[in-house]
């Protein structure tokens, strides 16, 4: 949370491993969390797929920023 003061979202993932979890702090919502659903990445190739298009497309809105 770079910087507190701002109003455009900051993401986060957690992971153990195995699990995968998105995490979206909206601010202008009062800091209301939102998460994605559980990626388990090495039960499959598509899991792991979607979660390198999720980091991709994070890093394209951060670029932007």
């Amino acid at each position: 949370m770079a910087d507190p003061q701002s109003e455009q979202p900051s993401f986060a993932l957690m992971t153990n491993d195995d699990n995968s979890v998105f995490v979206k702090v909206a601010r202008s919502q009062g800091g209301k969390y939102n998460f994605s659903r559980v990626f388990a990445a090495m039960t499959s190739d598509q899991e792991l797929c979607e979660i390198l298009q999720i980091l991709r497309r994070i890093g394209q809105v951060v670029g932007k920023s």
